[in-house]
């Protein structure tokens, strides 16, 4: 026998794996194989027949196995997929879609203070750059204030294992000469004064770790915006309001949550019900092993669901009867939630519906426990109901001032002070095209002594996976094939990535039960997307999308696509 053993071996690049990716050469292999025996005529006999069954069963039950509720076929094996180290951290997702890069010469023995037209501030000491003087360094600046940008710049935005960033404001700086990276002096940190777009309240600051692909919170000053103008004012109120309105509704659903739960985790079942007709029988508690564990057990009559006049007193006569006639035996049988006692004569088998419950101590101590919770659970709704209670007369202080707010711009529109809504309009669209325009409501100011990814984040939740199978197909009918999944979801201002070079596979696909956007790439990159994808029926499998012209593609395509406007002040 001749073993071989590869020891250290050099783990494998993605170049070299795509390489080895011949499918076609494979599926001619293939097709010149001879047929395998299986097919042959001469093996379908008897014994044939019964080892192909088996075979059938076996394969079947692995595929039942295989493929949960919560599963697509093409990616069966995608959990334990395992990505090389040199994949890349920031990757644009549709080739040739890239953000382009703000270029700005800087010699480093000056430095430079660079203003941007978002409201951001950069400034850059002398000798801070690490570069030989008298030859400018190209500092290359992106910002990105909206999902659409990040998005195609190829910003991961997920943060731990489940949970997907919603940005407040984010920056990359670079700076090279000649093609090869410049740092920054350690003792001569840069300063940048981010501009915001959301009010800085619950949100951190973050830098992207590219070698170990993951954010790490940074030190960073936040303070909201102090010149900020009526229409600001208003936008960052109508924000506060759906934050509160948000708040409101979770403490709805806790208090719904709370008050259909029992009082007691103990078996409220067995509490004996008022006016019930008692069994008297010896019994043997093993025989019922379901019981085990409670002390005190005896039977009562099961009363009708019906409690009407009428059926509360056919339910007496029945009892009347089995207790006025001479039995011989008794057969006691778990049926569903209760139980059925069965009478024996040697004229007839008469059957009552029973039930087991606590009597004596046992069903004291749990009465009292019933007690202790019920309390319990009045001061938990009471909690709720106020924290509720704070939220709504907050969104309502909110309210007032939106239209206090709303009243000012009227009447400044009709003293002729302010500008049309139509040119507004204008402006915005005009800006909105070099992805400058923003509404500044705060300033994110830090030092740094390294260029890279800078981000004013907090994390938001990812959804539960999607419940079915799910299949993609065009308006055509033409078949699709997904690889890399990505749902922008408007109330929650984040995007979710599904794929194999994302934390989440793209058998983790789903979406929250409000506005969403899904956009998929297919393995040879094309573009396809579904809008209000939320309001796929639970039990459907079939996705229709449509296809988007890459070669046309661009960012505005990707902002209305996804509902996101880019507003300016």
């Amino acid at each position: 026998m001749k073993t071989k053993f590869n020891l250290d071996r050099d783990k494998l690049n993605s170049d070299y794996i795509n390489s080895k990716q011949d499918y076609k050469r494979i599926m001619d292999g293939f097709e010149k194989l001879k047929p395998p025996i299986w097919k042959n005529p001469w093996f379908y006999g008897p014994v044939g027949l019964a080892s192909l069954a088996v075979i059938l069963v076996i394969t079947f039950q692995s595929r039942v196995n295989a493929y949960g509720n919560n599963s697509t076929l093409n990616n069966t094996s995608e959990s334990t997929i395992s990505l090389p180290e040199d994949t890349p951290c920031i990757k644009a997702p549709i080739s040739d879609k890239d953000i382009a890069y703000q270029v700005i010469d800087v010699l480093p023995e000056k430095g430079l203070n660079i203003e941007l037209e978002s409201g951001t501030s950069i400034s850059i000491p002398a000798n801070s750059l690490k570069s030989e003087k008298g030859a400018p360094v190209q500092v290359k600046i992106r910002e990105f204030h909206d999902k659409a940008s990040a998005f195609l710049a190829g910003i991961p935005m997920d943060y731990s294992d489940n949970s997907a960033f919603e940005s407040a404001g984010m920056i990359e700086i670079r700076a090279e000469k000649d093609g090869k990276s410049i740092s920054l002096d350690k003792t001569k940190p840069m300063s940048i004064d981010l501009a915001m777009n959301k009010t800085p309240e619950g949100f951190q600051f973050w830098k992207l770790d590219e070698s170990k692909k993951e954010w790490i919170e940074t030190p960073c000053a936040m303070k909201p915006s102090a010149k900020a103008s009526p229409k600001e004012k208003l936008m960052l109120v109508e924000s506060k309001i759906s934050q509160q309105q948000e708040k409101i509704e979770i403490c709805e659903n806790k208090i719904a949550n709370i008050a259909k739960t029992s009082n007691t985790k103990v078996n409220n079942n067995l509490v004996p019900t008022a006016n019930a007709r008692k069994l008297v029988i010896d019994f043997e508690q093993s025989d019922f092993p379901e019981l085990e564990g409670y002390k005190d057990i005896e039977f009562e009559y099961l009363l009708p669901s019906n409690r009407s006049e009428a059926n509360l007193q056919e339910y007496g006569q029945r009892i009347k009867y089995a207790q006025t006639q001479i039995w011989n035996d008794m057969d006691i049988k778990k049926q569903g939630d209760h139980y059925l006692a069965t009478f024996i004569n040697s004229k007839e088998k008469y059957t009552l519906p029973i039930r087991p419950v606590l009597k004596g101590k046992s069903l004291e101590e749990m009465q009292a426990k019933m007690a202790s919770a019920s309390v319990d659970k009045s001061v938990a709704l009471k909690k709720l109901r106020e924290e509720k209670m704070a939220y709504e007369q907050e969104q309502a202080k909110l309210k007032r001032d939106q239209e206090l707010l709303n009243a000012q711009l009227i009447a400044q529109i009709k003293r002729g002070n302010a500008e049309s809504m139509e040119s507004r309009a204008r402006e915005a669209r005009d800006r909105a095209k070099d992805n400058q325009a923003i509404i500044q409501q705060g300033t994110a100011s830090f030092r740094t002594t390294s260029f890279g990814v800078f981000n004013c984040d907090k994390p938001i939740p990812y959804p539960p996976g999607y419940s079915e199978f799910l299949a993609f197909e065009t308006q055509e009918g033409v078949q699709i094939q997904m690889e890399n999944a990505f749902v922008f979801d408007t109330k929650k201002d984040t995007r979710y990535s599904f794929g194999p070079y994302y934390m989440h596979k793209s058998n983790d696909l789903g979406w929250f039960n409000h506005e969403s956007t899904l956009i998929i790439l297919d393995p040879k990159g094309d573009v396809y997307y579904r809008k209000n994808v939320n309001d796929l029926s639970k039990s459907s499998n079939k996705v229709v999308v449509k296809h988007l012209d890459k070669k046309a593609l661009n960012l505005d395509d990707i902002q209305k696509i996804i509902s996101e406007t880019t507003v300016t002040v």
